[in-house]
């Protein structure tokens, strides 16, 4: 049964290397995670130091002996619904609290490199199963997994990997994720596949789902005319421009920007990034950003439920002078919680792009 938003609340717990078994559970006094889009989502702990602390056993017998890399934070809700695993990364003692920070998953795709050489010709989502099967099997004694959404990305590219180069897998993914693929941690699991053009809506979000929005109009992330320079010699290019105007202009002038991605080998996969970015760069970017009131029609069971990344919520709502009614996608969720309030989530969403 999904618990309505408000009277959810959180209980951390140090685990050991596999994320399997419970080591002890954390007495915070604050608590942040968060589920960010094609990126890492980052949890933050503060815990007091306390006499019931020190003379609680098992936590006073594990928590002067943490380390990173070697422990597991995992985050439940309403007791039985683990939401959040991620990898302990960093610890800071004071003389009055210790703080904690884990990363998700996802995280380890910036501490791997590819183990395999790879040339591939195809389809953007399948050059990514390929690639995330490769760093997965690389380390398998932390529990990370991956699931293929199977929705192809509809982009044939060429991806070249040479492992006695040495880069970061974490490179490689998000240069597809800038070309058609999104991917996103669900607990232990990344969800990854092409973007789904017009999904249906998760759900809807009025005046009274909301609390303190924000609408920010992001001009010096615009563009009229992208052009992608790949790697190579000579370097693949693609140019995207605004619709029916091949010079690139549009009400707002000729607006240009230009990125180098040496992992693009080919011009259908760099026409296909420019494309893309252009998609998101025109009209005007922009991103909303909403906390939601008690009894919003959104839960974290419903998203860890969802099939794809980035799902669509739909909004229709008042932001000070401007009337909000559109698609949008989920880009993030960040969740705080404290010894004595109960949830608040806020949501970071970005305008749903139908191509």
């Amino acid at each position: 049964m999904l618990t309505p938003l408000g009277i959810g609340n959180y209980r951390a717990f140090i685990m050991d290397h596999a994320g399997t078994h419970i080591l002890a559970e954390l007495p915070f006094s604050t608590l942040t995670f968060s589920y960010p889009l094609n990126d890492v989502g980052i949890a933050n702990a503060n815990v007091p130091i306390t006499v019931d602390a020190l003379e609680s056993n098992p936590f006073a017998a594990v928590i002067p002996v943490l380390e990173p890399y070697v422990y597991q934070l995992a985050i439940y809700r309403n007791d039985a619904v683990p939401v959040w695993y991620g990898m302990v990364t960093d610890l800071t003692y004071t003389i009055d609290a210790l703080a904690i920070e884990a990363r998700d998953y996802a995280h380890m795709l910036e501490r791997r490199f590819f183990k395999t050489g790879f040339n591939l010709t195809e389809d953007l989502a399948l050059i990514f199963d390929s690639l995330i099967g490769d760093v997965v099997t690389t380390d398998t004694t932390f529990g990370f997994a991956a699931a293929n959404t199977g929705v192809n990305s509809g982009i044939v590219g060429n991806r070249v990997v040479n492992v006695l180069d040495y880069n970061r897998a974490a490179d490689a993914f998000r240069e597809l994720a800038t070309s058609g693929v999104d991917y996103a941690m669900f607990r232990k699991e990344m969800r990854y596949g092409g973007r789904i053009s017009l999904p249906a809506a998760m759900c809807v979000l009025y005046d009274d789902a909301v609390t303190d929005p924000s609408l920010k109009l992001t001009g010096l992330n615009l563009s009229t005319q992208v052009v992608v320079k790949g790697g190579g010699s000579p370097p693949p290019i693609g140019i995207a421009s605004v619709p029916g105007l091949p010079t690139g202009f549009d009400t707002h002038g000729l607006v240009q920007t230009q990125y180098t991605d040496l992992t693009v080998l080919d011009d259908i996969s760099a026409a296909a990034a420019a494309a893309v970015r252009l998609q998101f760069s025109n009209p005007t970017p922009h991103q909303l950003t909403v906390t939601l009131a008690p009894g919003a029609p959104f839960t974290l069971e419903a998203y860890l439920a969802a099939l794809t990344p980035g799902p669509r919520i739909d909004v229709a709502i008042q932001v000070g002078y401007r009337s909000l009614s559109a698609h949008y996608r989920l880009q993030r969720i960040d969740v705080a919680s404290t010894d004595t309030e109960t949830e608040k989530i806020t949501l970071t969403l970005i305008p749903l792009v139908v191509v």
